[in-house]
């Protein structure tokens, strides 16, 4: 809002191309949509891959960096990382 009170009062002659502009913007917004999808699932992978290796102890040989890196991975990802480590161990034990 204040950027488009900032062209209006600066640059008046720029104000009858904006209705061009903006759904122009918007295709190219909605274009790149898929690409952002993309990025963020193979960064958002690589950030569960190492919570997850973390929480298997194979992360790292302490299990004082494996603990705060699961966790920080796991809570960037909203999952809790003590339920998920307990339930993979449960579940290797059988």
């Amino acid at each position: 809002m204040a950027v488009t009170i900032w062209v209006a009062r600066s640059r008046p002659e720029v104000l009858p191309l904006a209705p061009r502009l903006v759904p122009a913007m918007a295709n190219i917004l909605m274009a790149l949509t898929p690409v952002y999808w993309l990025v963020q699932g193979t960064v958002f992978t690589g950030i569960f891959v190492v919570g997850h290796d973390a929480g298997h102890g194979s992360f790292s040989n302490s299990e004082l960096v494996n603990t705060i890196c699961g966790n920080i991975c796991h809570t960037f990802l909203l999952c809790p990382y003590y339920m998920w480590k307990v339930s993979i161990d449960l579940s290797g034990e059988l």
